[in-house]
């Protein structure tokens, strides 16, 4: 589902040169990134998988530099990049009940970063934790720009040379909230059903312990002949089965005929209870 578009920036506002700038000091550098905060307002833990679309130009994770902050401390990392050159991936982890924030600008750490670094694009978010039924989940996203508006000749030294001195220079703060595609924060995310497999697998039958089942003798259809219904056991070859199917018989017509003498006994006392009015 589609969040928010995104700009990461590292340049100057305005050409520097004039007659192109006519007020001073107009031409400043901004650093400015994309947060992104994650609210999950469900009891149960979700892995987010976020995508970052960036064509012209694509990003350049030489450039840029990720944090994610869950327990209140930046963890760094980078995108992980897809088979579309144009689009990187990040999966997010967050407890229910808990929120994270996710962070992508450009790594003004490097000595070698260029002067002007500018990539623009849009944010996509999906649920990549399996349930069940394939339940939807209410997730509060608020997507920012924040940047920092730099003094006309900042300079970032980098270790091992001394720290330049940037007292007294005029450092302005940026944050704008930036519209969602959904136009609220409130986003209803499907999760992906999960597989279940069969509960019982016909391919493999399971084995009968012991010996196998004796086949039994095949029955022509037809009439069922009047009278009594011969023993099973006498159909039996094996003499050690017959014994015992034979005395499977006799435990049954002994609890046929304990029954049958309870159900006399019960409609004898029944002949004794009054009926209700």
């Amino acid at each position: 589902m589609l969040v928010s578009t995104f700009e990461l920036l590292f340049k100057a506002t305005a050409p520097a040169n004039p007659p192109l700038v006519r007020v001073p000091g107009a031409a400043r550098g901004i650093l400015q990134g994309y947060f992104l905060t994650i609210a999950n307002t469900s009891t149960t833990s979700l892995t987010f998988l976020l995508t970052f679309n960036a064509t012209t130009p694509a990003l350049n994770l030489a450039q840029t530099v990720q944090a994610t902050d869950v327990t209140g401390g930046n963890s760094f990392g980078d995108l992980t990049p897809t088979a579309d050159p144009n689009r990187f991936t990040l999966s997010v982890r967050v407890p229910g009940r808990d929120t994270a924030l996710v962070i992508l600008q450009p790594d003004v750490t490097l000595a070698n970063l260029p002067d002007s670094v500018e990539f623009r694009g849009f944010v996509e978010i999906e649920i990549t934790t399996r349930t069940f039924q394939g339940q939807t989940f209410d997730v509060l996203l608020t997507p920012e720009h924040r940047g920092t508006f730099l003094p006309n000749n900042f300079s970032f030294v980098p270790p091992p040379l001394p720290v330049a001195n940037n007292n007294g220079r005029d450092f302005d703060q940026l944050i704008v909230a930036l519209p969602t595609a959904t136009g609220s924060a409130l986003f209803r995310l499907p999760s992906p059903v999960r597989d279940l497999k069969p509960l019982i697998d016909n391919t493999n039958p399971i084995p009968f312990p012991g010996r196998p089942l004796p086949s039994l003798p095949e029955v022509l259809p037809g009439p069922v002949p009047p009278g009594p219904v011969p023993p099973i056991a006498g159909a039996v070859a094996d003499p050690e089965l017959r014994a015992t199917l034979a005395r499977l018989q006799d435990g049954l017509s002994l609890m046929a005929r304990t029954i049958d003498s309870l159900s006399g006994e019960t409609a004898g006392a029944d002949s004794f209870v009054s009926p209700e009015p």
